[in-house]
Formats: C-alpha cells, sequence, structure tokens
C-alpha cells in the first residue's frame, strides 16, 4: 500500500499507471476494513455494554469518515425528525453498523450519481406490533437507511446477517 501511494505521488494526474495505483489502494483498503471486522467478530469483549448516546452524533461521525472515500456524485443526507435519538447500545457496534451499511450502500450505487439517505425517527412499540413481534412496548428509535442502488436480490436476503456473507 505504502508503495502504490508513494507511486502515485510522483506521478503526473494524466498517466494511466495512476488508475492501477489507485485501484490497489483501494483494495488494501477494503481488505483492511474486512480484518478490522473479522478481528471485531472474533474478539467480543466483555466490557462492551451498552451505554446511552445520541445514535445522530455517531452517524455524523460516520458520514464525516466516509465522506472523503466515497464519489463526490453521491448525494448523502442525515434527517433527524427528534431531537429525542438517546439509544442505549454499545456506540462502538453501532459505528461500525453505520460503516458497513453506507459502504454497502455506496458499493451498490457504482454508476454516476446515487443518493444515500440516513433518517432518525421516534417510534413507540406497541404490545403484538405487527412490525416488532419480539421488541417489547415503549419508546424506540428507528434508524433507517435507504440508497438509490440495484438493491439486494431476493435469494440473499435470507444471508444478509451471517457473518462474512457477500455477494
Amino acid at each position: 500500500m505504502l508503495l502504490a501511494d508513494l507511486g502515485l505521488c510522483q506521478l503526473s494526474e494524466d498517466d494511466p499507471l495512476g488508475r492501477t495505483f489507485e485501484r490497489i489502494l483501494k483494495a488494501t483498503q477494503r481488505a483492511g476494513a474486512l480484518v478490522r471486522q473479522i478481528l471485531g467478530l472474533s474478539q467480543r469483549r466483555e466490557t462492551d455494554q451498552p451505554v446511552p448516546f445520541h445514535i445522530s452524533s455517531i452517524l455524523r461521525e460516520c458520514l464525516k469518515l466516509l465522506r472523503p472515500s466515497l464519489p463526490s456524485t453521491i448525494a448523502i443526507t442525515l434527517e433527524t425528525e427528534s431531537a429525542h435519538d438517546v439509544v442505549l447500545a454499545d456506540p462502538a457496534q453501532v459505528h461500525q453498523l453505520a460503516m458497513n451499511l453506507c459502504t454497502n450502500a455506496a458499493w451498490a450505487m457504482r454508476g454516476p450519481g446515487g443518493r444515500l439517505e440516513l433518517r432518525i425517527a421516534e417510534r413507540e412499540v406497541v404490545r403484538d406490533d405487527p412490525d416488532f413481534p419480539e421488541a417489547a412496548p415503549g419508546p424506540y428509535v428507528l434508524l433507517r437507511v435507504r440508497d438509490s442502488g440495484q438493491g439486494i436480490r431476493p435469494e440473499h436476503l435470507e444471508h444478509i446477517f451471517d457473518p462474512f456473507f457477500t455477494t
């Protein structure tokens, strides 16, 4: 990765070899992200405790980190419908979840343009709620992530939460 980065710095902008170095850099970044994911799944710490935090803060941080690596043609919006966005969760896991969702969304929008929308809303879950049958009644924060990508193939839906599943 370092050699590709150095090579890229030494080339003129119109040198065709630059695209090759850029591909190498992107591939190594993806590999690094995958390794971090694997390590994260294999090294769950017993100290990971849910704590209250504003989910909008985590999402803003994720978008700030992701924006430079995403195509500039992708429009990103974060919409908060409520000031009440405190959740009880592990902030590191929510951060990783948001990074993964946004990265996957960007990959699904490989063409020119694209929209990535994150929306935080309040949701009151009632007893026997058909949308959330296993959730206890009470107030919840709903995070919705949408993109203008190609979508998930029906045959892949049953595997989307399997660790290491990829298309």
